[in-house]
């Protein structure tokens, strides 16, 4: 039998000899005809025929994965290389860089029309326009429907997905099983727990939905209100609004349950042992103080957001007769609250640090991060808040646009330009160029120096043929 010499091309189609547009079922039939024209079963010890059925293995391999023939479409033999390197990461997954890439599109369209909005507000409150407040909250309508949609459409959450047989949890939320299990067993713990997880997710689409219907049902009471097209009082319009922070009380009682249920986890795990043996996450039950700050840190925002509201409707129906910077009480202790919370965080950091030889790095970034964050925020939220009380209290005492709206909103206007110009610009750039740099210089490039570190840090790539020579 004459056989041919090993193929130097790395053209997997030219290799099962098919065209690139072949159908799955074509590059079946011609991996079956060359495999067993080609196996080593029949060719004996040739080693050219041994080699030519390995690239004939691999070829296949790759073509006959949707995946993987989209990367070797667009960046040919060493995007399956990288592709096997980056194993596990997100952008070695080509549909979710599509899905990135919608979530970008969906997000400037959005903060492009939401960005109308506060430029309409501050038009029509400064009278530089004569428009009802329905026609100023049209950008906020089409938002709105937008925001529907997406929540009709999307998936309940994670609730259907691959629950590992050694993570299955009871009813008191103890990690059982193991070896010590009858397999049947646990494979019908495993059922159940989908089954309930896939009922929770059905009702927090459910509450999703009712939250945002009493969130529209809310901005239609103010455009009416201010239209003078509805005599209710502020405390009727707010209403729904309240309603909202009840489903939001609720889902927030049963987050901080499981939390408090299922204890935190403990790391690392015991000295000179594997984690990878280990078979589920080790817990350990929340002491007091956790249990505070994890309480405080799930209904600060609740309550004072509540307080907040209950404020400016006593406020605007005249009940009261409290100064603006007054009213605003809650909005201030929020600030102070989270910047105790950081301390707290700062000084639990400390202690381990004193009780442990290290402190893990990423304990560390998160604060910083959060230090970081909450700094940007309350400069620019805190600023807004304060020239719209002295545009409030101005206007209780009869001085009228001073500031004007435009300034008052002009911290509004910074974060709905970032947002924009991050999702519509830079964000698309830097996923395209890590995805291409990643895929096209591979190895030898920081992306493949990056994807050679992961290997080398335990995370080899499979040895089916697939990773790079």
């Amino acid at each position: 039998m004459n056989l041919p010499e090993p193929q130097p091309t790395t053209d997997y189609y030219a290799i099962l000899g098919v065209e690139r547009s072949a159908t799955p079922d074509e590059i079946k039939k011609a991996y079956r005809r060359l495999a067993l024209r080609y196996h080593p079963d029949k060719t004996g010890q040739d080693p050219n025929a041994t080699e030519v059925f390995q690239g004939i293995v691999k070829a296949y391999e790759v073509l006959s994965d949707e995946k993987k023939r989209k990367i070797y479409d667009q960046y040919g033999e060493n995007g399956i290389n990288v592709l096997s390197q980056m194993a596990g990461t997100p952008f070695a997954d080509p549909d979710l860089l599509l899905a990135l890439n919608s979530f970008f599109i969906f997000g400037s369209i959005l903060f492009a029309i939401l960005i109308l909005f506060p430029t309409f507000v501050s038009l029509r409150a400064d009278h530089k326009v004569a428009w009802s407040w329905g026609v100023v909250a049209i950008p906020l309508f089409i938002v709105d429907a937008i925001v529907v949609l997406g929540v009709l459409t999307a998936p309940a959450g994670d609730e259907d997905g691959y629950v590992e047989l050694d993570d299955v949890e009871d009813d008191t939320g103890n990690y059982s099983g193991g070896f010590n299990e009858d397999r049947s067993e646990r494979i019908l713990r495993r059922e159940e727990m989908k089954a309930r997880r896939r009922k929770q997710g059905a009702w927090r689409k459910l509450v999703r939905l009712a939250v945002v219907g009493l969130v529209i049902a809310f901005q239609i009471l103010v455009v009416l209100r201010l239209d003078g097209k509805l005599s209710w009082s502020w405390a009727a319009v707010f209403a729904s609004w309240f309603a909202v922070e009840v489903c939001n009380l609720v889902m927030v009682s049963y987050d901080l349950a499981s939390w408090l249920r299922k204890g935190v986890p403990v790391t690392p795990f015991a000295p000179n042992s594997d984690p990878e043996s280990q078979q589920f996450t080790p817990t350990r039950p929340l002491s007091s103080e956790e249990k505070i700050l994890l309480a405080v840190d799930a209904y600060d925002l609740s309550v004072l957001r509540i307080l907040q509201c209950v404020l400016l409707v006593l406020k605007l129906d005249d009940i009261i007769a409290w100064d603006w910077r007054i009213v605003f009480l809650p909005t201030w202790i929020w600030g102070i609250l989270q910047l105790t919370l950081l301390i707290f965080d700062y000084i639990r950091i400390r202690r381990l640090a004193a009780t442990e030889l290290s402190v893990r790095p990423e304990l560390r970034a998160a604060f910083y991060a959060r230090l970081v964050g909450f700094c940007i925020l309350a400069a620019v939220f805190y600023s807004g808040i304060g020239l719209l009380v002295v545009r409030l209290q101005n206007e209780w005492q009869g001085v009228h646009g001073i500031p004007p709206a435009a300034v008052v909103l002009i911290p509004v206007f910074v974060v709905l330009s970032l947002a924009l110009c991050c999702l519509g610009c830079c964000m698309p750039c830097a996923v395209t160029a890590l995805k291409d740099g990643l895929y096209r210089n591979g190895p030898g490039s920081p992306f493949g120096d990056f994807a050679t570190n992961r290997a080398s840090n335990g995370q080899e790539p499979p040895s089916d043929g697939s990773s790079s020579s």
